[in-house]
């Protein structure tokens, strides 16, 4: 078993030797590549951000929508009570 195991650490050890090599063979390339994965995610990354920014807004604006309708229905109602109250103070009299 042990043998096995020693022989699968030398297949592993030499494979990772093998692209260890490549990748310092190839180090100019795998910077390039490193560095165009890391713009593409960053602006994907930004993109995502502007959508959550226009969906955040968009919300807000539909809450200001609601809250400006609400606010004026309490009002409303708020001064039919106070006429009522004034026309039962004035029957009153």
């Amino acid at each position: 078993m042990s043998d096995s195991k020693f022989i699968s650490g030398v297949i592993i050890g030499a494979i990772a030797g093998i692209a260890g090599k490549i990748v310092y063979d190839n180090r100019e390339e795998v910077l390039d590549y490193v560095i165009d994965s890391y713009y593409i995610a960053k602006d994907e990354v930004c993109t995502f951000a502007q959508h959550c920014s226009e969906k955040a807004k968009e919300v807000k604006d539909e809450i200001d929508e609601i809250k400006e309708e609400y606010s004026e229905f309490a009002k409303d109602q708020l001064d039919d009570m106070k006429d009522m109250i004034d026309e039962a103070a004035e029957a009153d009299k």
